[in-house]
């Protein structure tokens, strides 16, 4: 089953808490009940009134009332499929103020009320936790409720609101003033301003109720939720020290009229496949790509190397359940296939958004290419109702407008219209997050690949959006893609359950999380690395061994971490895009334009794959990679004393300018003076060995591109210096590598049909030790050099 209102993991850990970090157990509570100081009890409950809590003072609000209530004893079990971020928490003999306390905007008639619960025993650890919502939820919910009791069991001060609008997971009730008019002052309610006030308010109950502002303040949400603590980070900087942001629905606007696209196109041909169709290609593409990331475990954990093609499967015969009989998929399947994991395309098929992984589950209730199947086998559209509200009541401001009547035409013009419109109110896409970041905030964001909902490559998309302009991201805000992981909850990938308590380590230990354990149903762990990072198996096995390895970093291995590494390619890339690109840049990222012969600019087309080696086989290890568009290979070549080039070959020598493969990879030969400086040879199993020194050489990559036949040469000039040996300076005076270095200066080249090489522009790199990477054990572990390459998305 599809859930669009979620649920997930695991549970906070705290600076000063009695109770246990994972689960509070009746014996850890009894002995905390020991230790309370019974005077200082008895206080907080009788100060537990509205007589006593006096209202908050924030700028353009009213409020207009107060509730306080005393609640004892109280004990509940929350899943982590309830919870995001968290893990199963057993609460128990909670005792808690429960507050609800409501306010109006002057002259706007609207009403918005914050629940707050104020631990009493297990005690308060001084901090405060707000927590979000779900679907058309803003917060106020029972799911929400358990969620707090969560955050209460480890001692939080917890908090959430409603938005200002009903809790009932449907929007016909707040959304239109009248037909034709959206109640703008209610969205905005809804998309931001409900979560600064509710905060705020609940900050100074907090402290009236305890006699201390809170040391540190939290956020959890996934989804709506998600979204909500993004737009905090964005609009309201210094509300929260560190936010967990899962599955966030940001870009608001995109996001529903995109889910929908599948739907649009089974209308727009009057066709509904079945879903068994549709299952056997999600299945096959599963299979196809499962061992992209070198291990088969059912899971697309290499997303940008999957290459499937689902007409490849029109006409196959399959059993079908829905019919009880067997049929042969039809090309109507594959078409909406394609739909769902190609992006929304407009009118001219030029990309709109992101859609789905080919892992994400398309035919089940609230999926996005659901339909209704009678038993004689017709079937008919089912959409998510969250998708069509937005459509009927916010873009068209019509309630009873039916969207299964839009041409492309029109759904075009819905996308455009709801962008223009709302992003600004609700998109909570602002990729500008240093004012979050020179406030010491911290966010963590993790997004499952096979998300039914959310499509994760917007999440990946937001990410590079703020690398872009804060090139520290990764010092403040990290995203762990899941593969495998449904809507914040559900999958066979497994989902990370500590989630807020990395955040919590990062925030007060300044402790960033290096990486996240995903668990599934079966207890199994997968590990997830912050993105541009990814976990490999260091061969391809597909035992299981290794799903449970972490990843040590000996301070014997010298490598540029990470984050200096990404620093490094955002920082170098040209400064000019050719004008294919500055579209696909915007709009279609990951795609090459349809085209036999592109530029392809640094700055998209990099994949650095920085490997930490563990120094053993079948051992999880992270890889960077910018990810910034498809179609560049470089080489790398590294390191003192050992000089290796790390491009897998076929055994095949050229000159400098030449190129003998086109099947992604070619072979690599220079020469100085007429003697070989470098010899690149196949090892057999993937990797590469060097059986020479190499001064200098040149290296001449080809490249072939799903179906186009698209061969793109980029030179790159490597410039090693090994055992202090002086390198010759260059004849143009280019060269300025010293000793111990690496310097790489970069070509572009254009090729046609019928030549080689073609014209070409250089262009250096900021400085020679801009792309120093000294590795040690090149030649001994070949099998590393396939994994550490700049190679091909």
């Amino acid at each position: 089953m599809c859930h669009f209102i979620e649920s997930q993991p695991k549970r906070p850990r705290t600076g000063n808490e009695i109770v246990s970090i994972h689960t509070v157990t009746s014996t850890t509570l009894s002995k905390a009940t020991r230790e309370l100081n019974m005077s200082n009890t008895t206080s907080l409950i009788n100060h537990c009134a509205p007589s006593t809590l006096p209202f908050p003072t924030i700028p353009n609000t009213e409020f207009q009332s107060i509730q306080a209530s005393l609640i004892s004893n109280y004990s509940t079990f929350i899943p982590y499929s309830s919870n995001p971020n968290f893990g199963n928490t057993h609460a128990q003999n909670l005792h808690f103020c429960n507050v609800t306390i409501t306010h109006t905007h002057p002259g706007t008639n609207d009403k918005l009320t914050t629940k707050i619960f104020l631990p009493i025993h297990p005690p308060w650890n001084e901090r405060l936790h707000a927590v979000g919502g779900g679907g058309w939820v803003a917060g106020l919910h029972p799911i929400i409720d358990d969620r707090m009791y969560a955050a209460l069991a480890d001692g939080y001060a917890t908090m959430t609101t409603d938005g200002g609008v009903p809790s009932t997971n449907v929007a016909d009730d707040w959304a239109l003033k009248s037909p034709g008019t959206v109640d703008i002052n209610t969205l905005q309610n809804f998309a931001s301003v409900s979560i600064h006030d509710s905060t705020l308010a609940a900050k100074s109950i907090t402290e009236s109720f305890y006699g201390k502002a809170p040391a540190y303040s939290y956020f959890s949400g996934c989804s709506q939720g998600g979204r909500q603590g993004i737009m905090a980070a964005q609009r309201y900087p210094d509300l929260f020290n560190g936010i967990a942001a899962a599955a966030p629905a940001i870009y608001y606007p995109q996001l529903f009229v995109t889910a929908y696209f599948p739907q649009q196109v089974m209308n727009e041909m009057g066709a509904y496949p079945y879903p068994c169709e549709l299952d056997a290609m999600t299945k096959a593409a599963i299979k196809t790509c499962d061992a992209d990331d070198g291990k088969v475990d059912g899971l697309v954990a290499d997303p940008d190397s999957c290459r499937f093609d689902p007409f490849s499967l029109v006409g196959q015969e399959i059993e079908c359940a829905d019919l009880g009989s067997r049929i042969q998929i039809s090309e109507t399947a594959a078409k909406v296939a394609e739909a769902a994991w190609n992006g929304s395309r407009a009118t001219d098929d030029s990309f709109l958004w992101f859609t789905y992984g080919h892992e994400t589950n398309l035919t089940a209730a609230s999926c996005p290419a659901e339909t209704s199947c009678s038993g004689k086998g017709a079937c008919v559209p089912k959409p998510r109702e969250m998708w069509t509200d937005w459509i009927r009541l916010f873009v068209k401001k019509d309630a009873s407008f039916n969207s299964a009547t839009m041409s492309r035409k029109d759904y075009d013009d819905v996308f455009t219209q709801g962008v223009q419109e709302f992003d600004s109110i609700i998109g909570t896409s602002n990729p500008d997050l240093t004012a979050f970041r020179d406030a010491g905030g911290k966010m963590i964001t993790y997004h499952g690949m096979a998300d039914m909902g959310i499509p994760f490559r917007q999440s990946r998309h937001y990410y590079q959006e703020v690398s872009a302009i804060t090139p520290d991201v990764h010092n403040f805000y990290r995203l762990f893609e899941a593969p495998g992981l449904s809507h914040c909850t559900g999958g066979i990938g497994g989902q990370p359950m500590k989630v807020f308590e990395a955040l919590v380590d990062w925030v007060e230990s300044g402790v960033a999380p290096a990486t996240l354990d995903a668990t599934n149903a079966a207890n199994q762990t997968n590990l997830l690395c912050p993105y541009p990072q990814r976990a490999l198996v260091a061969n391809n096995s597909s035992t299981g061994e290794g799903l449970n390895s972490t990843i040590p970093l000996s301070p014997s291995s010298p490598i540029l971490t990470p984050q200096s590494q990404f620093q490094l390619l955002i920082l170098f890339g040209p400064t000019k895009l050719p004008s294919p690109y500055k579209l696909m840049r915007l709009n279609d990222r990951g795609r090459l334009p349809r085209q036999n012969h592109v530029w392809i600019p640094a700055g998209m087309g990099l994949l650095l794959l920085g490997q930490l080696w563990s120094g053993s086989e079948s051992r999880l290890v992270c890889k960077l990679e910018t990810d910034m568009g498809t179609g560049m290979a470089m080489l790398a070549a590294l390191s003192i004393p050992m000089l290796a080039s790390l491009l897998p070959s076929s055994d095949q020598k050229a000159k400098a300018d030449h190129v003998l493969s086109t099947n992604g990879y070619a072979a690599i030969w220079s020469s100085v003076d007429g003697k070989p400086a470098l010899n690149v040879r196949n090892s057999g199993d993937g990797g590469c060995s060097v059986t020479a020194t190499l001064s200098y050489a040149y290296c001449v990559y080809g490249l072939q591109y799903e179906r186009d036949a698209v061969d793109v040469l980029i030179p790159c000039l490597i410039v090693l210096q090994g055992h202090g040996s002086p390198v010759p300076e260059y004849q143009d005076g280019n060269f300025c590598c010293h000793s111990s270095v690496v310097g790489l200066y970069v070509q572009y080249a254009r090729t046609s049909p019928t030549s080689e090489r073609g014209t070409s522009t250089s262009r250096r790199l900021s400085s020679c030790t801009a792309f120093i990477l000294i590795i040690q054990f090149f030649v001994e572990h070949p099998m590393v050099m396939s994994h550490f390459v700049l190679t091909l998305d």
